[in-house]
């Protein structure tokens, strides 16, 4: 096996890392992002129920304002959220994820046809940077969970 196909079989591991990473990513963005919205929506109702309780029969007037301290609370809360913004950020991973995933199957394909035909060297390193440039563009891992996400692929 000649050097640059022992390099493409590396970058090959590597973009099967990346899918692992940003599936990984993908995943956990898409968990939080559903357990905020249903305590959105569980809070939402409440409060919309609680809306018309009448406080002053059945409980003290602290109860009313405990329940409107809540509600701004809450209403910080859903600002926060969105500022997280963790929908958009499994989208970019969940596209990255593919992207990976369809260079992978491309260079194995590759890999065969290059070991068949005894490609050269020089065209083999100019069709992985071409065609493997755009990848860079994606979403990256962020730095602090890049070794836990490689653990977790391993």
């Amino acid at each position: 096996m000649s050097v640059v196909i022992e390099q493409a079989e590396k970058k090959k591991k590597i973009f099967d890392m990346m899918v692992s990473m940003h599936s990984k990513m993908r995943d956990s963005y898409n968990y939080w992002n559903n357990v905020f919205d249903c305590l959105e929506i569980l809070a939402s109702v409440l409060f919309c129920g609680v809306t018309f309780f009448d406080f002053r029969n059945v409980f003290s007037d602290n109860i009313a304002m405990l329940f409107g301290i809540v509600s701004i609370l809450f209403f910080s809360f859903t600002i926060i959220k969105q500022r997280l913004n963790f929908k958009s950020k499994a989208e970019q991973h969940r596209t990255a994820a593919i992207m990976y995933a369809k260079a992978k199957i491309d260079i194995a394909q590759q890999i065969i046809l290059w070991e068949e035909q005894n490609t050269t060297s020089e065209v083999v390193s100019e069709y992985i940077a071409n065609k493997y440039d755009s990848l860079s563009e994606l979403v990256s891992i962020p730095e602090k969970r890049f070794h836990r996400l490689k653990h977790h692929h391993l």
